[in-house]
């Protein structure tokens, strides 16, 4: 992680979680969802040290920190990294659904002259 940050310009450390379980979650039952989670939170403990803190962000060219938010606050981000770019990170989130509405709106596009052609 320390070598992503070095002489960055920006930063987006987000992880959804590991591939892996991600993939098992797709066909996945309440059940099996219960060992997965299980899974995930026991995997989560073996990187415990990978978070944006001001150590990191030191490691970078003054990078900004961006995240789609919400932000798991002393886990995932620390406190004083998320106050510092509070500005921009609301910026980001105020025009998320904006790429929102115009990804739809694209797939709309592409399903309607697909449509067409046949």
């Amino acid at each position: 992680m320390d070598e992503a940050f070095a002489g960055a310009d920006v930063v987006y450390p987000k992880s959804w979680g590991p591939v892996d379980l991600m993939r098992e979650r797709a066909g996945a039952g309440a059940e099996q969802m219960k060992q997965i989670e299980k899974r995930a939170l026991e995997r989560n403990r073996e990187h415990t040290g990978w978070i944006c803190d001001e150590r990191r962000m030191g490691l970078t060219r003054d990078a900004l920190y961006m995240h789609c938010l919400p932000a798991d606050i002393g886990a995932e981000v620390s406190a004083g990294v998320l106050e510092r770019f509070r500005l921009s990170l609301a910026r980001q989130a105020n025009k998320k659904v904006y790429v929102i509405m115009a990804l739809l709106a694209l797939a709309k596009g592409v399903a309607a002259r697909t449509w067409e052609e046949q």
